[in-house]
Protein backbone atom coordinates (compact mmCIF):
# COMPACT_ATOMS: atom_id res chain seq x y z
CA UNK A 1 0.00 0.00 0.00
CA UNK A 2 2.43 2.37 0.78
CA UNK A 3 6.07 3.06 -0.72
CA UNK A 4 9.60 2.24 1.04
CA UNK A 5 10.27 6.06 0.78
CA UNK A 6 6.84 6.71 2.50
CA UNK A 7 6.85 4.06 5.23
CA UNK A 8 10.61 4.92 6.14
CA UNK A 9 9.20 8.42 6.67
CA UNK A 10 6.17 7.46 8.46
CA UNK A 11 7.47 5.09 10.62
CA UNK A 12 10.87 6.24 11.41
CA UNK A 13 10.97 7.48 15.09
CA UNK A 14 14.54 9.38 14.86
CA UNK A 15 13.11 11.65 12.03
CA UNK A 16 9.90 12.58 14.30
CA UNK A 17 12.23 13.73 17.06
CA UNK A 18 14.92 15.20 14.51
CA UNK A 19 11.47 17.43 12.99
CA UNK A 20 11.31 18.66 16.66
CA UNK A 21 14.43 19.34 17.64
CA UNK A 22 15.00 21.53 14.74
CA UNK A 23 15.13 25.00 16.11
CA UNK A 24 16.00 28.25 13.89
CA UNK A 25 18.93 29.70 15.05
CA UNK A 26 18.65 33.11 16.78
CA UNK A 27 20.35 35.97 14.50
CA UNK A 28 21.90 39.20 15.48
CA UNK A 29 20.48 42.47 15.18
CA UNK A 30 21.17 46.20 15.85
CA UNK A 31 18.81 48.20 18.14
CA UNK A 32 18.07 51.19 16.67
CA UNK A 33 15.41 52.38 19.31
CA UNK A 34 15.41 51.01 23.30
CA UNK A 35 13.28 47.80 23.18
CA UNK A 36 12.01 46.45 26.40
CA UNK A 37 13.51 43.30 27.71
CA UNK A 38 15.91 43.44 24.56
CA UNK A 39 18.35 46.50 25.10
CA UNK A 40 18.91 50.06 24.32
CA UNK A 41 19.55 51.87 21.12
CA UNK A 42 22.90 50.73 19.42
CA UNK A 43 23.48 47.41 21.02
CA UNK A 44 23.86 44.24 18.92
CA UNK A 45 21.64 41.61 20.12
CA UNK A 46 20.26 38.13 19.20
CA UNK A 47 16.94 36.98 18.72
CA UNK A 48 14.42 35.28 16.50
CA UNK A 49 14.39 35.74 13.33
CA UNK A 50 10.35 35.62 13.33
CA UNK A 51 10.70 38.28 15.92
CA UNK A 52 13.07 40.47 13.75
CA UNK A 53 10.70 39.79 10.48
CA UNK A 54 7.36 40.39 12.52
CA UNK A 55 8.29 43.36 14.96
CA UNK A 56 11.48 45.20 15.12
CA UNK A 57 12.24 45.30 11.63
CA UNK A 58 8.50 47.29 10.22
CA UNK A 59 8.46 48.86 13.15
CA UNK A 60 11.90 50.18 12.64
CA UNK A 61 13.37 48.94 16.13
CA UNK A 62 16.08 47.55 15.20
CA UNK A 63 18.15 46.45 11.54
CA UNK A 64 20.15 43.24 10.36
CA UNK A 65 23.69 42.81 11.19
CA UNK A 66 25.76 41.24 8.02
CA UNK A 67 28.58 38.89 8.88
CA UNK A 68 31.09 41.34 7.11
CA UNK A 69 30.01 44.33 8.82
CA UNK A 70 29.73 45.78 12.58
CA UNK A 71 30.29 43.64 15.68
CA UNK A 72 29.54 40.12 15.13
CA UNK A 73 29.64 39.33 18.89
CA UNK A 74 25.73 39.84 20.57
CA UNK A 75 26.31 42.75 23.37
CA UNK A 76 24.14 40.86 25.32
CA UNK A 77 26.23 39.22 28.41
CA UNK A 78 27.89 42.44 28.47
CA UNK A 79 24.74 44.45 28.73
CA UNK A 80 23.65 42.24 31.75
CA UNK A 81 26.87 42.81 33.48
CA UNK A 82 26.86 46.28 33.43
CA UNK A 83 22.62 46.20 34.30
CA UNK A 84 23.91 44.01 37.30
CA UNK A 85 26.12 46.01 38.60
CA UNK A 86 24.16 49.67 38.05
CA UNK A 87 21.35 47.76 40.24
CA UNK A 88 24.27 46.65 42.89
CA UNK A 89 25.17 50.39 42.75
CA UNK A 90 21.45 51.65 43.27
CA UNK A 91 20.45 49.53 46.17
CA UNK A 92 18.16 52.01 47.70
CA UNK A 93 15.57 50.89 50.19
CA UNK A 94 11.83 51.94 49.61
CA UNK A 95 9.11 53.45 51.91
CA UNK A 96 6.50 51.43 53.05
CA UNK A 97 3.45 51.37 50.47
CA UNK A 98 1.45 51.37 53.29
CA UNK A 99 2.49 53.40 56.63
CA UNK A 100 0.86 52.01 60.03
CA UNK A 101 -1.95 54.50 61.48
CA UNK A 102 -1.45 56.02 64.70
CA UNK A 103 -3.35 54.13 66.87
CA UNK A 104 -4.54 56.74 69.38
CA UNK A 105 -5.88 59.14 66.87
CA UNK A 106 -7.69 56.43 65.08
CA UNK A 107 -9.22 55.07 68.03
CA UNK A 108 -10.36 58.69 69.00
CA UNK A 109 -11.86 59.34 65.49
CA UNK A 110 -13.71 55.75 66.21
CA UNK A 111 -14.73 56.82 69.43
CA UNK A 112 -16.82 59.56 68.30
CA UNK A 113 -19.02 57.40 65.94
CA UNK A 114 -21.31 55.01 67.44
CA UNK A 115 -23.08 53.68 64.64
CA UNK A 116 -23.05 53.83 61.01
CA UNK A 117 -26.35 53.99 59.44
CA UNK A 118 -27.04 52.48 55.70
CA UNK A 119 -30.84 52.58 53.99
CA UNK A 120 -31.72 49.97 51.31
CA UNK A 121 -34.58 49.34 50.28
CA UNK A 122 -36.41 45.82 51.08
CA UNK A 123 -37.19 42.86 49.13
CA UNK A 124 -40.89 42.27 50.20
CA UNK A 125 -43.19 43.07 53.58
CA UNK A 126 -41.84 42.24 57.10
CA UNK A 127 -42.90 39.89 58.95
CA UNK A 128 -43.01 39.80 62.39
CA UNK A 129 -40.20 37.60 63.81
CA UNK A 130 -38.29 37.32 60.71
CA UNK A 131 -35.63 39.96 59.68
CA UNK A 132 -35.99 41.64 56.61
CA UNK A 133 -34.36 41.59 53.38
CA UNK A 134 -32.64 43.90 51.39
CA UNK A 135 -31.89 44.54 47.47
CA UNK A 136 -28.20 44.40 47.58
CA UNK A 137 -26.23 44.31 50.75
CA UNK A 138 -24.25 46.37 52.82
CA UNK A 139 -20.21 45.01 52.06
CA UNK A 140 -16.87 45.68 54.42
CA UNK A 141 -16.13 47.91 51.18
CA UNK A 142 -19.06 50.19 51.72
CA UNK A 143 -18.06 50.37 55.47
CA UNK A 144 -14.46 51.49 54.65
CA UNK A 145 -16.20 54.03 52.15
CA UNK A 146 -18.54 55.25 54.59
CA UNK A 147 -15.73 55.67 57.16
CA UNK A 148 -12.96 57.25 54.13
CA UNK A 149 -15.59 60.10 53.07
CA UNK A 150 -17.70 61.48 55.95
CA UNK A 151 -15.42 60.99 59.08
CA UNK A 152 -11.48 60.80 57.24
CA UNK A 153 -10.85 58.08 58.66
CA UNK A 154 -8.59 55.14 56.72
CA UNK A 155 -8.81 51.57 56.83
CA UNK A 156 -8.62 48.58 54.65
CA UNK A 157 -11.42 46.11 54.53
CA UNK A 158 -9.14 43.21 56.22
CA UNK A 159 -8.71 45.12 59.52
CA UNK A 160 -12.83 44.67 59.84
CA UNK A 161 -14.32 41.54 61.42
CA UNK A 162 -17.65 41.54 60.66
CA UNK A 163 -19.63 39.47 58.18
CA UNK A 164 -18.55 40.25 54.36
CA UNK A 165 -22.00 40.95 52.97
CA UNK A 166 -24.70 41.81 55.50
CA UNK A 167 -28.02 41.29 53.63
CA UNK A 168 -30.99 42.14 56.12
CA UNK A 169 -32.33 45.16 57.72
CA UNK A 170 -31.49 45.65 61.68
CA UNK A 171 -28.43 45.93 63.45
CA UNK A 172 -25.10 44.00 62.74
CA UNK A 173 -21.57 43.96 64.88
CA UNK A 174 -18.37 45.06 63.82
CA UNK A 175 -15.31 45.08 64.74
CA UNK A 176 -12.82 47.05 64.03
CA UNK A 177 -8.98 46.08 64.56
CA UNK A 178 -6.04 48.33 64.49
CA UNK A 179 -3.43 46.91 65.21
CA UNK A 180 -3.23 43.68 66.81
CA UNK A 181 -4.27 44.77 70.23
CA UNK A 182 -6.20 47.46 70.00
CA UNK A 183 -10.03 46.78 68.92
CA UNK A 184 -13.11 49.32 68.53
CA UNK A 185 -16.66 47.71 67.97
CA UNK A 186 -19.04 49.75 65.85
CA UNK A 187 -22.62 48.99 65.00
CA UNK A 188 -23.99 49.15 61.76
CA UNK A 189 -27.61 49.97 61.18
CA UNK A 190 -29.35 49.31 57.63
CA UNK A 191 -32.31 50.80 58.08
CA UNK A 192 -35.52 50.28 55.08
CA UNK A 193 -35.03 53.11 52.03
CA UNK A 194 -38.08 55.63 52.96
CA UNK A 195 -39.86 55.55 49.41
CA UNK A 196 -39.25 51.90 48.72
CA UNK A 197 -43.18 51.78 47.39
CA UNK A 198 -43.85 48.94 49.18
Amino acid sequence: MFSAAIKNTIYNPGLLLARSFSRKAKINVKLLKSVKHLGDSGVVVQVKPGHMRRVLYPQRLAVYVMKNFGPARPQNEESKIEKEKALEAKQTTFAPVVEKPNTEALLKKLELISTLKFSRKPVGKSVEGESQQIYGSVTKNDIVAYLRNTHDIVLSKESLECEERMKTIGNHDCIVNIDGNTKHKLIVSIEPLENSGI
